[in-house]
């Protein structure tokens, strides 16, 4: 609460036919005062003829002195024009006279602010206007002609309520951008076991002018050395960053609305110790730290913290307050460190929504709103979100149903998955259907039954595949699945089939699961469904595992050099038997086994024509390719540490693409040269034919093998991050360590990660340190960091900053929260 309030005059002038719409007007500025004067520092105060007191001298006159006093004219107009104030007088009505006044005022001192509604008139009306009508008329048709006024419309009191309630709320805001001193704060920057301070003063006391005392006595200083000989006493770049800080400050309506720059606003916080700020500059920081949240490379922590902002809620003020994108900085900096909503009453929550989620707001404040009301809102807020949903806004659909399902989610799974089903979103995050169905055993059968007809082809997936664990996917239920437009239900129904005693053959299998091709590209060019041809090959490879010998032997003999599938099977469950011609056709990379099959198509001259051994000839590389990846699954698959050595020279040609099978067997057996045979892996090709399947599995490639080669190389870590690799598999290594082993690392270690090429490696970096070190360690490491003259990255000032000043267990909360969102493309296995 702040100790004194800025009384904020708004003039509201209009003809006698307005009564309803005073009356809605006086009660919105009694709800503004009673939800946030205390907030802001405002109390606004509604003045009109209602208020005014009877004095000697004309009537109109003595009210023209109350508008005089005031800075916000709002006048209204219906049918009604008014009555002259004098006789024989210029001005036509009362209103006339204190609009005029109001517009010419405004010309010539830059006050009062005014704002002009117009209620609609019914078509009636403007047949036979009338003398008083045609006045309205008039005066509407000249500020359209001379385009120098904006005026609203509305229809009814309802429709006039929330423009008015804008109105008043835009026009505070506008006096807070221009105004900062108001801002909620201690004054003096306080020293916390919390927060960095560093005896950083500042005035305790509002200043009066347009400058604090401390902005005023540089301004002072700044110009006085600009005086002098430059050589003598050059200008310092930190200087030129405060002189343009002080810029922003003062600016008015009419200036560019342009925070600090992202350079001078780190100039600033790395001099922050030697500098004496004002309150003022302190605020421009903030807002400097909101304008450019989104690039993560403001310093924005360390300045909420010094007005004691993380007690009194200043990031929820500045969601109000500011520029647009401040509003979003605010809001999303809220949503990371989780801060809550500091207001009790069901109004005051309310008036905040509809503030974030009115009908024109920003499109990104919305989505700012929404976003961090997924994460933190409650059940209240559900009503607000879903009159957002129903407006069909494509900016704000996804996150509206995101932002409802997280609520739900948080009181239960059933409740999630009940308004997953009664929203029915077609497009829905991977990250989210993974939190709706991760835990899915809370999850009622029947629930999971009516997810199988929602529209998201994921959420059907997830749903077949508990209902089939579960065996509580009927026979009729999964007869009608085969028939789904996903290739994924169709082969998990079928299997459920097949469980069941059902039986199917090849063809009736292919034709379930195979269908004609919708992919556009290169698959429509090929003719081929990828998921399709994926799930049956898998459906193959199932049923011959669950063949006898005798049974998988007979379908191995039927296979060529094009298809050794089933062969393979066999020989993974028969190995002693199979497993050293295999090992032989490795180390050959099938070349024997190749000539072998050409030779046999080639003197079988009768049954196979020329055009097919040609064919043959020219698909060589990529059948040898393949069958060596698939054998050498196998041998990898079946453990035998005598490998290993067969293993490396088979990597080590390049001749195979990436599996994971090889990365596991390594994982296992290997030694710590090996791990750069594994870092090389990464960037391999997958010899698969299908890859549709595989999608998820190279998307969390980086994560499969940062697990591995740290289990190999965790005793040697320091030395393990050093090794040259792709960045995103190091950003994943840094992320899989423990915190104690990553505390372990000296700060030359630490050091190099902080200052990687890549900027996802330095902000992982820069989260684990505030995971896993003391937050002394990481004020020093910060300190270090921006010291020396060395190069150094802005976003790592952002991390670190957050993580020494933001209160502890918010931060490691934060800190958590960044990294799963960072890593989320690499964990969705």
């Amino acid at each position: 609460m702040l100790n004194s309030r800025k009384i904020v005059r708004i003039f509201l002038g209009s003809p006698g036919d307005l009564e309803d719409e005073r009356r809605v007007a006086k009660s919105v500025v009694d709800e503004f005062n009673g939800l946030w004067a205390d907030t802001t520092g405002y109390q606004v105060e509604l003045v009109g003829w209602e208020e005014t007191v009877s004095g000697f001298g004309r009537p109109q006159a003595i009210i023209n002195r109350d508008l005089e006093r005031c800075e916000h004219f709002v006048g209204m107009v219906w049918k009604r024009w008014g009555t002259p104030p004098d006789k024989g007088g210029k001005f036509t009505s009362g209103f006339e006279e204190e609009l005029t006044r109001s517009i010419t005022s405004r010309k010539e001192t830059g006050k009062p602010e005014v704002s002009l509604f117009f209620k609609e008139i019914d078509s009636d009306s403007q047949r036979d206007p009338g003398a008083q009508l045609r006045q309205v008329i008039a005066l509407r048709d000249s500020i359209i002609a001379e385009k120098e006024l904006y005026f609203e419309t509305f229809a009814t009191v309802a429709e006039f309520e929330p423009k008015i309630r804008r109105c008043v709320t835009r026009y505070i805001q506008q006096l807070q951008a221009a105004d900062t001193k108001e801002l909620p704060s201690e004054g003096r920057l306080q020293s916390s076991r919390d927060s960095e301070q560093q005896n950083f003063p500042a005035s305790t006391a509002p200043s009066k002018t347009a400058l604090s005392d401390e902005g005023t006595k540089f301004i002072h200083e700044f110009v006085a050395k600009t005086e002098r000989a430059l050589d003598s006493e050059p200008i310092e770049p930190i200087e030129v960053a405060r002189f343009r800080l002080l810029g922003t400050i003062i600016g008015k309506p009419g200036n560019d609305e342009q925070p600090l720059g992202v350079h001078d606003a780190n100039l600033i916080f790395i001099s922050r110790s030697e500098l004496e700020l004002g309150r003022n500059e302190i605020v421009g920081m903030i807002r400097s730290g909101l304008e450019q949240y989104s690039y993560e490379t403001a310093p924005l922590w360390f300045w909420v913290a010094s007005v004691n902002g993380f007690t009194k809620n200043v990031l929820g003020f500045f969601s109000f307050v500011g520029s647009s994108a401040q509003n979003v900085g605010a809001l999303s900096a809220m949503r990371l460190i989780s801060e809550p909503l500091p207001y009790e009453s069901e109004e005051q929550r309310n008036y905040t929504l509809n503030h974030w989620l009115a009908p024109d707001a920003a499109g990104p404040l919305k989505v700012a709103a929404l976003a961090y009301l997924g994460d933190c809102g409650t059940d209240a807020d559900i009503p607000a979100i879903k009159a957002e949903l129903t407006r069909a806004d494509y900016q704000t659909t996804d996150v509206a149903t995101e932002a409802i399902l997280r609520i739900r989610l948080r009181e239960s799974c059933d409740a999630a998955i009940q308004s997953l089903n009664e929203l029915q979103p077609r497009s829905i995050s991977a990250g989210l259907l993974s939190d709706l169905f991760e835990n899915g055993s809370p999850i009622a059968d029947d629930l999971l039954l009516e997810c199988l007809g929602h529209q998201s082809s994921g959420v059907r997936r997830r749903a077949v595949v508990l209902l089939k664990a579960r065996g509580a996917l009927d026979l009729e239920t999964a007869g009608r699945l085969v028939t789904d437009g996903d290739a994924a239900v169709r082969f998990e129904a079928l299997g459920s089939l097949v469980d069941r005693g059902e039986i199917f053959s090849d063809d009736e299998v292919r034709k379930i699961l195979v269908r004609p091709s919708t992919a556009t590209g290169l698959a429509l060019l090929r003719g081929i469904d990828d998921d399709g041809e994926a799930y049956w090959t898998r459906f193959q490879i199932e049923r011959w595992r669950r063949m006898t010998a005798g049974e998988l032997e007979k379908v191995a003999d039927k296979d060529s050099i094009l298809d050794r599938a089933a062969s393979f099977v066999l020989a993974e469950r028969q190995f002693p038997v199979h497993g050293a011609k295999l090992r032989d056709s490795i180390d050959d990379q099938f070349k024997s086994e190749f000539t072998k099959e050409l030779t046999r198509m080639e003197e079988n001259e009768f049954s196979v024509n020329s055009g097919t051994v040609e064919k043959l000839k020219s698909l060589e590389e990529f059948l040898r390719k393949s069958r060596t990846r698939e054998a050498l699954d196998v041998v990898c698959r079946n453990g035998d540490p005598k490998d290993l050595g067969r293993v490396r020279k088979t990597l080590a040609s390049g001749f195979v693409g990436y599996s994971e099978t090889d990365i596991e067997y390594l994982r296992r057996f290997g030694k710590w040269e090996d791990i750069p045979l594994i870092v090389a892996a990464v960037e391999h090709p997958s010899n698969q034919r299908y890859t549709s399947l595989l999608s998820s599995v190279d998307d969390s490639r980086n994560h499969i093998v940062a697990h591995a080669i740290y289990e190999m190389g965790r005793s040697r870590l320091q030395d393990l991050l050093v090794l040259e690799m792709p960045g995103g598999l190091l950003l994943s290594l840094v992320a899989v360590c423990s915190d104690a082993n990553f505390r372990a690392l000296n700060e030359k270690a630490i050091s190099l990660l902080l200052r990687s090429g890549n900027d996802r490696v330095r902000k992982v970096a820069a989260l684990r340190c505030i995971r896993a070190l003391p937050r002394e360690r990481v004020r020093r490491l910060l300190a270090d960091y921006v010291s020396g003259g060395r190069q150094y990255y802005y976003n790592v000032v952002h991390w670190l900053d957050m993580g020494i000043s933001v209160p502890r267990e918010r931060a490691l909360a934060a800190a958590k929260k960044a990294l799963a969102r960072e890593l989320r493309s690499w964990d969705r296995r």
